[in-house]
């Protein structure tokens, strides 16, 4: 049994000491390890029983050490969240399970949530209620919503890029006497209509040689059209640059989706909320993958969170 130093300053750290001895606690701890290190395990739980102490050393190391966040996110009641419920007991919820948050009027100070744990298996005992196919469904959406939102922003680049090919033209409006004179530099205007364009590699085609040779005839040379032709492929290529970043920005997030359409498969099942499990849970224990899954990022129904409610009061 633990008990407090006497004479603790109210603001000091307070410290146990404990009224047994090392040996006696690690006796205690004798049918655990017994369990912990046996060479086959019994069934799931068991088997990832050393991963869970792990992440629950890690968990109370911080807690221990003062390094918890001074603020949480607040979740919005209906919060659709994945669970580290660790390994419980008989049926209690364990492992890594989506939830529901039933908390109203969360705050970034609070550390704790209610949750109700969602299930994809159906199960005769009391409290398992049926929600549809609310998890798939979330899943395609989510996907389908940020995959538009990429192609979108993709499109729109791809959009700007042809708009300024399109609108730089040069061949007609050079002067014989310019056109000729960049013939003497060996540059030939009309080699510019006939290069084709590729943003994403821009700086190996003859087109963008051309344009650097163009450029140092124009040094001396300085006619106007050229200047005002060259400066339009100095702003294609500038955009370019920008569609090549957000490709590369937008290319994880394809791998997400990717990911996400398995996930969706895997879940194509019904979803059952437990509402015999509802429980309290720290913040700490909520995985948060990433801005495209549906922990943290997406909420179910007011209709869903009726239901829920309405069945936990035949269980109070």
């Amino acid at each position: 049994m633990a008990s407090p130093h006497n004479n603790v300053n109210s603001r000091e750290k307070i410290t146990y000491t404990y009224k047994i001895s090392w040996s006696q606690a690690k006796n205690k701890l004798k049918k655990f390890y017994k369990v912990y290190f046996q060479k086959t395990k019994a069934n799931l739980k068991l088997a990832l029983l050393p991963q869970w102490m792990d992440e629950y050393g890690r968990l109370l190391e911080l807690e221990n050490s003062r390094h918890l966040p001074k603020y949480f996110n607040i979740l919005r009641q209906g919060t659709i969240v994945m669970v580290n419920f660790g390994v419980g007991i008989g049926s209690e919820m364990s492992l890594n399970h989506f939830a529901v948050v039933l908390t109203k009027n969360d705050s970034k100070f609070k550390h704790t949530v209610i949750v109700v744990p969602l299930s994809s298996k159906q199960h005769p005992k009391e409290g398992y209620l049926p929600l549809g196919y609310v998890i798939t469904d979330k899943l395609v959406s989510r996907s389908k919503e940020r995959s538009d939102k990429m192609l979108k922003l993709a499109q729109k680049g791809k959009e700007n890029i042809d708009y300024l090919m399109k609108n730089a033209s040069i061949n007609s409006q050079v002067s014989p006497k310019s056109y000729n004179y960049f013939l003497q530099h060996g540059l030939d205007i009309k080699d510019f209509s006939k290069t084709p364009f590729d943003y994403s590699n821009y700086r190996k085609t003859k087109l963008y040689t051309n344009y650097q040779t163009a450029l140092r005839i124009n040094e001396e040379l300085n006619d106007k059209e050229m200047s005002k032709f060259l400066n339009s492929l100095t702003e294609t290529f500038k955009k370019s640059d920008e569609l090549s970043i957000l490709v590369q920005k937008i290319q994880p997030g394809i791998r997400e989706l990717e990911t996400l359409t398995k996930k969706a498969k895997k879940y194509n099942n019904q979803t059952y909320a437990d509402v015999g499990n509802i429980t309290t849970v720290s913040k700490l224990r909520i995985i948060k993958f990433s801005k495209f899954n549906i922990s943290e990022n997406t909420q179910v129904s007011q209709d869903v969170i009726d239901k829920i409610l309405n069945r936990l009061n035949d269980f109070i």
